[in-house]
């Protein structure tokens, strides 16, 4: 049996981490943690779309990188939920998980595709 000591409001409880599960009190966290630029998501709609990034990321600059989409429609053409400004990665990371979810289908990743985009390009003359 797998345990796990809880401390709630200066009380210890012993949770039974196989009962847990079978009652269905305990169950994955599947959100969305962190993104780059050229990861892929399905979203609940059932569209794919690229993180990309939106404008100049300056290293020197003390200003916040912002992000849109691309890839809906299957296309690179820009897609955007945050405006012609681009989103926070906050802002991204909280649609991914929240904000495009009526179908109640977790969004999910897919892959990064920074490296099979290179191999494409050095492949072109």
């Amino acid at each position: 049996m797998k345990e796990i000591t809880v401390n709630i409001e200066g009380k210890e409880f012993i949770i039974d981490l196989e009962k847990a599960k079978e009652l269905g009190v305990l169950k994955e966290d599947k959100t969305i943690k962190d993104l780059q630029v050229g990861d892929v998501f399905l979203l609940a709609s059932g569209s794919k779309v690229i993180i990309v990034q939106n404008g100049y990321n300056n290293i020197y600059s003390d200003t916040e990188q912002r992000y849109s989409f691309a890839g809906l429609g299957y296309s690179l053409d820009l897609y955007s939920s945050f405006g012609k400004e681009g989103g926070t990665k906050e802002e991204v990371l909280a649609y991914l998980n929240n904000g495009n979810s009526f179908l109640e289908r977790p969004t999910k990743f897919l892959k990064n595709i920074n490296k099979d985009v290179e191999k494409f390009l050095q492949k072109l003359n």
